[in-house]
């Protein structure tokens, strides 16, 4: 899959059409080095490219209202809502609701599924020279 239609496939599961390019991929980018560097691997394996995708549209709707960033807001959730004059109140970082900003949130998230791609890096032993 070609970067642009990542692109267009992370802002279509977004939800938010009015994300700039650059912006997602910039979050494309941070979050294949996230899996990179947790996986020990060099390079995103084919089986992965769904979870980049999906990651990657996870972090821009928890982090993104609008065509602006906004870090750390978390998504919009439907507070209450009054029947009699027809308004709707939103709570911003609802506790039900999970965030995603924070590499150990992606973690608990993904683990199970990065965790079948991940290799284990041993130091090599050290060779004792004999006198």
């Amino acid at each position: 899959m070609t970067e642009l239609e990542m692109i267009e496939l992370v802002r279509t599961l977004s939800g938010n059409n009015e994300v700039d390019e650059r912006v997602i991929a910039f979050y494309l980018n941070s979050t294949k080095n996230f899996i990179l560097s947790y996986c020990n691997i060099e390079s995103i394996p084919e089986g992965l490219e769904p979870t980049l995708i999906e990651m990657t549209a996870l972090r821009i709707r928890a982090n993104i209202q609008g065509a602006e960033v906004k870090v750390g807001e978390g998504l919009k959730q439907v507070a209450s809502i009054s029947d009699g004059n027809q308004s709707i109140s939103y709570q911003v970082g609802a506790t039900s609701g999970k965030s995603f900003v924070s590499d150990e949130d992606l973690v608990s998230a993904y683990g199970n599924r990065l965790g079948r791609y991940r290799r284990m890096v041993v130091p090599k032993p050290v060779k004792m020279e004999r006198k």
